[in-house]
């Protein structure tokens, strides 16, 4: 009775697996989230280049490494880079608004308000590494 009941409760597990196995493998995946195009988001725009605390100074002082003379000077040059970048995302990808926060400690990059359908413009223009919608 009992390697009966097993055999049934078996038989009716595999049956279900296989049913929802060929549910999902029927659905479009990559389809599954579609956005609008002129929705409005914020985007993490990456610059290419080190941020401040990538250097082998940084990696022997730690944080500390922020506060000195070498740090100011190469943050300077990445908020340089960064103006670049975003005159360029401005100009060729025709996003009018300004950039939000500034990331130069961990990541070299900035946020931006645009439409959802400019991700692939801007990743486009050189000196971007990486856009992500945040």
């Amino acid at each position: 009775m009992i390697k009966k009941i097993i055999t049934v409760f078996v038989s009716a597990a595999a049956a279900l697996s296989l049913t929802a196995n060929a549910v999902f493998a029927a659905l479009p995946i990559e389809n599954a989230a579609v956005y609008d195009g002129d929705e409005t988001v914020t985007f993490i725009v990456e610059v290419e280049g080190d941020a401040l605390l990538a250097s082998d100074a940084a990696a022997e002082l730690g944080t500390d490494y922020i506060g000195t003379e070498e740090a100011q000077e190469q943050e300077t040059e990445i908020l340089k880079a960064q103006a670049k970048v975003l005159s360029d995302i401005q100009s060729e990808a025709k996003v009018k608004e300004s950039k939000g926060y500034t990331y130069t400690a961990v990541l070299n990059g900035f946020s931006i308000v645009a439409l959802r359908i400019k991700m692939d413009v801007i990743k486009a223009i050189d000196g971007v590494k990486n856009v992500i919608v945040a």
